[in-house]
């Protein structure tokens, strides 16, 4: 598990691994995160 902290990011295949293994839709999370307006400075 430590291995993916020590990793700058993680492929799609490796994210639905985890997602499986902790049953959490971490896909979910990131499209809310991406449907949010960008902060402007």
């Amino acid at each position: 598990m430590y291995y993916i902290f020590s990793q700058p990011s993680i492929n799609t295949d490796m994210l639905i691994r985890i997602s499986k293994a902790l049953n959490h839709d971490f896909f979910q999370d990131l499209s809310q995160y991406m449907s949010q307006p960008p902060n402007k400075p």
